[in-house]
């Protein structure tokens, strides 16, 4: 084994992205709403997944898998490859939901790895409804939202929100997320049942954990608890003051651990909020509507990780312990070592 420095720290998620209100308005007959990106895999790409914002009046969008004009950077209105077309019904009462749409019926099409495409949605005869992106700037200048009104392309660096099904899994095009929403806050205090909210962590690598962050509003005295992935090992207790901090809305608070702990890569460890007063406090969290059996949370940073977990009391062992998938609390994990194995290295994903 060897141990390798980080310089500073590392953060996972490196990026925690913005996924705050923002949206494509179309609320005329043939605007389009697009979304700009390359592959992330090959194979047969059978249904895509976008998230409404509000909806007015609803109807059913064309979907089209576009080429991209390589000179102007908009949907070039040729399709992809055959048939690469669908329908999204999206109902008057659509308010922020996701919304999944199949391509070519249940057959597919076939798409490559890094091929250039658009996912374009087109507004029918009296549609008046918004498709989602988080705020302006808060994306980059590859990949891109796209919209077109008034007989004009119009591109924009918002954080792209959109989920590909490829071969029956959850993919994310690279640089962006799939359609996720901010979960109304857990709000509980010592006396509530459960006591315990928090994470359940998987490790990507064998690494050196010097902390943990979340984002709360902490009007309460609390410890924040690691627990070990056998569920029921404390591996630290860190108090936390609500006198101590900057401001009294929500934001990120780091427990800092007095001694790090080496996270194995493919366990799963627990980190929870425990209130040490009977007042209120609130963890933030993100949330994710599946389509069937899949959950698009599989296709954030990292897979499904951060996964909301209770726990009433001190917990006996693993089935002391409830785990939400459909949850993810906003968070991050802070480290400043990878441990690599004899021959070859850890940063493997699990």
């Amino acid at each position: 084994m060897s141990a390798i420095n980080i310089p500073g720290m590392a953060i996972y998620p490196d990026n925690f992205p913005p996924i705050l209100g923002a949206a494509i308005v179309l609320d005329a007959n043939g605007e389009k709403a697009a979304f700009i990106f390359r592959f992330p895999k090959s194979g047969t790409l059978q249904r895509i997944g976008v998230r409404t914002y509000t909806i007015t009046t609803g109807g059913d969008l064309a979907v089209t898998i576009e080429d991209v004009d390589l000179t102007t950077g908009d949907p070039d209105g040729t399709l992809y490859v055959a048939n690469a077309t669908g329908t999204l019904t999206i109902a008057d009462t659509d308010d922020n939901v996701t919304k999944y749409c199949a391509i070519n019926g249940a057959t597919g099409v076939a798409v490559v790895e890094n091929e250039l495409a658009s996912v374009v949605l087109t507004a029918p005869n009296l549609f008046n409804g918004q498709i989602y992106r988080s705020f302006g700037g808060s994306g980059g200048l590859f990949p891109y939202t796209d919209e077109y009104n008034g007989g004009v392309w119009a591109k924009a660096t918002h954080f792209p929100e959109l989920v590909l099904e490829i071969d029956g899994a959850m993919y994310a095009p690279y640089g962006y997320y799939p359609p996720a929403y901010h979960a109304s806050p857990i709000t509980w205090k010592s006396s509530s049942n459960p006591d315990r909210r928090g994470a359940k962590i998987h490790s990507l690598a064998k690494i050196r954990v010097v902390g943990i962050s979340v984002f709360l509003d902490m009007d309460a005295d609390c410890n924040g608890i690691l627990y070990a992935a056998d569920g029921v090992t404390v591996l630290e207790t860190v108090s936390a003051d609500k006198d101590v901090r900057a401001v009294t809305t929500v934001n990120r608070y780091l427990f800092q651990f007095a001694t790090p702990h080496i996270f194995e890569k493919g366990a799963a460890y627990r980190f929870v909020i425990l209130p040490t007063e009977d007042v209120n406090l609130s963890l933030y969290r993100l949330g994710f509507t599946l389509d069937g059996a899949l959950n698009p949370h599989s296709a954030f940073y990292g897979g499904i990780n951060f996964v909301y977990t209770t726990c009433n009391g001190a917990p006996a062992n693993l089935a002391s312990w409830t785990d939400d998938e459909t949850y993810r609390v906003e968070g991050h994990l802070i480290y400043d070592q990878i441990i690599e194995p004899a021959g070859g290295s850890s940063f493997i994903m699990v």
